[in-house]
């Protein structure tokens, strides 16, 4: 807690037979090692996007208690997706960086796994519209090659907001376009929507900033 300079830290653990599991979370007070709340779930792998739903309600209502104030409404996703797709998603989101033409080239990839495994998941499609985004900035292709990317990654972007209109980093790549293409207005108000809808995604803000900086 001192190191991380938190006054409460979150920790558990989970285990799995076939595709069932289970998972312990405890929120602890860092000062004294206090539980103020711990829970076991029992649960089929399918539900873990409810698990993490619940354990995020769970400990924001904790939390508002022990520092007395009103607790953040809980939110919850729209759409949950089918597990591999979403691994293919977090994967895709680790390969993309630093933008070399092979990561690059596996990112796309993962966001392509994940689309086919679940073509109703706006991540794939949000997740594969940034990495044409990112082959317009950074790639040697000549410039018609890079404005086909650039409205790849528009056409992408613009399928993940109708999937999901409630998946933040949708509304994020769906701003990376519209900065390229100029749009900064546009942008900041599209990355607003990111963050409403995704208010913990450090990386949507960081969008925001450059937007701001232009």
């Amino acid at each position: 807690g001192r190191l991380l300079n938190v006054r409460t830290v979150l920790e558990g653990s989970i285990r799995s037979d076939g595709s069932n599991i289970r998972l312990t979370a405890q929120l602890i007070n860092v000062e004294d090692g206090y539980h103020i709340w711990s829970q076991t779930f029992d649960k089929e792998l399918k539900d873990i996007f409810a698990i993490q739903d619940e354990i995020s309600g769970r400990v924001a209502a904790a939390l508002a208690a022990s520092l007395k104030i009103d607790a953040p409404a809980p939110r919850r996703r729209a759409y949950a997706p089918d597990i591999a797709a979403y691994d293919a998603y977090i994967l895709g989101r680790a390969q993309r960086i630093p933008p070399t033409p092979q990561n690059l080239a596996a990112a796309l990839e993962s966001f392509q796994a994940a689309m086919r495994i679940d073509p109703k998941f706006a991540g794939g499609y949000a997740g594969a519209a940034y990495v044409h985004v990112l082959l317009y900035e950074f790639s040697s292709f000549s410039p018609a090659v890079a404005e086909e990317n650039l409205q790849t990654a528009l056409r992408l972007a613009e399928a993940a907001l109708q999937l999901d209109p409630e998946f933040g980093p949708a509304w994020g790549e769906y701003a990376e376009v519209l900065s390229k293409l100029g749009r900064h207005g546009a942008a900041l108000d599209a990355i607003d929507k990111a963050i409403e809808r995704a208010p913990s995604d450090a990386l949507m803000r960081g969008y925001r900033a450059r937007y701001l900086g232009y």
